[in-house]
């Protein structure tokens, strides 16, 4: 995986998840729509940082 790629992977997965933190802390989304995306996200850091997985 090329390195820019890995970088704004890991970039858009954390502000993905400041983002569904905001929205859960001013109860504008509920909380089961919001672990998909929080568990989605910590996969895509996951890949980004361990692309051998």
């Amino acid at each position: 995986m090329p390195v820019i790629l890995r970088i704004v992977l890991i970039i858009s997965s954390v502000l993905m998840l400041i983002y569904m933190l905001k929205k859960v802390k001013k109860s504008k989304v509920q909380i089961e729509h919001t672990i998909f995306w929080i568990i989605l996200g910590v996969f895509l850091i996951l890949i980004s940082l361990v692309p051998q997985i």
